[in-house]
């Protein structure tokens, strides 16, 4: 893990996964997103971002337990880089949960593709050229995924919608929720 999350190195493969970064909220923040890791040189004002994770399950090996469920684990880390690669900030999370092994049958047999997702909220400083790194890290197999690309790159990208903008119109309907979707929303609970 510690090559795959270096600056500037490969994109490592062994995990495919689609991952989509927005600036979270509009402006600038004085202080540094609850529960990140900075550094002790990292100076604001900041731009949260919001990493939202879809990991295949495919590629994460959920081992099975004596009890009977599959034991998955992952993580999911998020490392901000200065101009010079160092690591002015991080946010790493992990997923420890036991599945059913229904689970997959009734996802794959309904020809979806299990997903694992998950969000994190990152700082970064406002001004300056930084860079990201994201993977995932499969904790019982030792398989990673990760990518990197600089924060410059989402500079074109729509702003993010205000509160008003994300209600609803009025008079919509939710439709019904089949089996399915309960699993999956249960499984997403976890981030699983």
């Amino acid at each position: 893990m510690r090559t795959a999350m270096a600056f500037g190195g490969p994109e490592s493969t062994q995990i495919l996964f689609n991952v989509s970064v927005r600036q979270s909220s509009p402006g600038e923040e004085p202080a540094v997103y609850a529960n990140n890791q900075p550094s002790a040189t990292i100076k604001g004002p900041f731009k949260r971002f919001n990493v939202h994770f879809k990991a295949h399950l495919d590629d994460i090996l959920c081992n099975p337990t004596p009890q009977g469920p599959l034991f998955c684990a992952v993580e999911f880390v998020t490392r901000v880089f200065d101009p010079d690669g160092a690591v002015i900030n991080a946010q790493v999370n992990d997923i420890k949960e036991n599945v059913k092994p229904d689970y997959f049958a009734t996802i794959h047999r309904t020809r979806q593709h299990p997903e694992l997702q998950y969000n994190q909220q990152i700082s970064v400083p406002a001004k300056g050229d930084y860079s990201l790194r994201i993977g995932v890290h499969d904790l019982v197999s030792d398989h990673v995924g990760a990518l990197e690309f600089p924060i410059s790159s989402l500079s074109n990208l729509p702003p993010p919608a205000t509160p008003a903008q994300l209600r609803p119109p009025p008079n919509r309907t939710a439709r019904a929720h089949t089996e399915n979707d309960r699993l999956s929303r249960s499984f997403e609970g976890y981030g699983l």
